[in-house]
């Protein structure tokens, strides 16, 4: 019963954990991703992106940031 109890209560631990290796595995093919999605955007030569210009502008360093706190966890 303990160990039905403990699984259950790591599910959202064990989904983090998927997550953050998608995005490990993702990470160095989003520009790629990213820059036929900005062409589309683009309006007559300027882009205006809002919420999105600002996710791409600091994405990269808070990207940075969680692998790096993740390597200290992880040695």
């Amino acid at each position: 019963m303990c160990v039905e109890s403990a699984a259950r209560l790591l599910q959202p631990v064990a989904w983090l954990d998927r997550a953050v290796v998608l995005v490990r595995r993702a990470a160095p093919y989003l520009p790629l991703a990213v820059l036929p999605f900005l062409w589309l955007l683009k309006p007559a030569g300027k882009v205006r992106l809002g919420a999105l210009g600002v996710l791409l502008r600091w994405g990269p360093p808070i990207f940075q940031a969680l692998r790096g706190l993740t390597a200290t966890r992880h040695p």
